[in-house]
This record gives C-alpha cells, structure tokens and sequence, in this order.
C-alpha cells in the first residue's frame, strides 16, 4: 500500500504502530510508554488466558451435550469470551493496530497535530461515555440485582465489568498518542520536530 510517512517522526510511528519514545527527551513520554509496553504484556496474558478458558469451556459443553446432555457451565464461555474480546480491542488500539489513520498527512505542522488528534478524540468521547460512564452505571445496576451467572459461581455484573475496563485502557492509550503528538519538541515541519522528507512505502 502506497503512503507518505515520515521517517522518525509521529505520522510515521501513528501509520505503522510503533509510538515509541526512543530519541525523545520527555521524561513523560518515557514513563507513559513504560507503561504501555508493561500494560499490553499484561493484557496479551490475560487475553490469551480467558480465550483459552472460553475454548476449553465451550468445548466442554459441546461434549457435555453430544454424550451427557447436562452441560455444566450454561454462561461461562460468554463470560471469558466478553472479556477476551473487549480486552483486545483496548490492546489493538493501544498498539495501533486499528484502521484509523491521520487526517491531511501533507498539512503544514499545526493544522498536521489537529488532523492527528481529531480520530483519537472521537475514540476517547466514544471510550469515555459509551463504554466506560454508561458501561459504569450498567454494572451498579446489574449489582444492585445481585444476580449469579446460571451455573457458574460469579455475580452478573462480573461480565458487564469488562466494558468499563475497557474503556478506561482506550482513554490511556488516547491519552498516550496524544501526549506523543502534542509533546513533541520543535515541530516546524512535522509534529514530532523531524525534518524527515515523505517517502513512498509498498
């Protein structure tokens, strides 16, 4: 696919996933990408732990129906299954691993930090009241039911708190790609102060 990136700059890091905070003095940037680098180990484990879970449980139950007929956990798939998917979407966003892509990339500097930060304001509005204020007020709601899950030790609203979990790792890692875009120093020809000429990747 054909793009004008620009080398060691924010626009090239935005396109092709890799924020980092090599090169840049900011103590800030520094600390947030320690935790985003030890935050997405975190949550690849803990993806890959509750799908592993939701497989053997499904399975299970597939099996417990063909031979016994008595399923044995009716919610527990869906259960892990839900975290594992809001999860990762968290992740994909915080490793760019999405489809948004910045506005205008041969705009002068200013109107170039605008355009890089209109797509992650509207993912922070979307996180911020969606999934984590009204995903927050589903889950009181659901505790204040005190519902269990049918066969399967855990209160409701244990799987409705995936939602504001998820949003409030999108609002970090928005938090993140706009600190690297805002912060960057001496931004006269690109947003990140790189006088990195626009090349043309395959």
């Amino acid at each position: 696919m054909n793009g004008a990136l620009y080398h060691n700059g924010t626009i090239n890091e935005w396109s092709t996933g890799k924020l980092s905070s090599e090169g840049n003095p900011n103590a800030l940037l520094a600390i947030v990408d320690e935790g985003a680098r030890l935050l997405n180990w975190l949550l690849s484990v803990v993806i890959t732990i509750s799908f592993g879970i939701s497989f053997f449980s499904f399975v299970w139950q597939a099996a417990g129906r063909w031979f016994a007929r008595s399923p044995d956990w009716p919610d527990m798939p869906a259960f892990f299954m839900a975290w594992a998917l809001l999860l990762a979407i968290a992740l994909a966003f915080g490793k760019q691993q999405h489809m948004i892509c910045p506005l205008a990339p041969a705009s002068p500097a200013r109107q170039k930090r605008l355009f890089m930060l209109v797509p992650i304001l509207a993912v922070a509005v979307f996180s911020g009241w969606i999934m984590l204020a009204n995903g927050s007020k589903h889950v009181l709601i659901a505790k204040a039911s005190g519902m269990m899950m049918t066969g399967f030790p855990v209160p409701q609203y244990f799987a409705s708190l995936c939602l504001p979990v998820s949003g409030a790792l999108i609002l970090f890692y928005c938090l993140r790609a706009s600190l690297h875009i805002v912060l960057s120093d001496n931004a006269d020809e690109s947003p990140t102060g790189h006088r990195g000429q626009p090349v043309t990747e395959d």
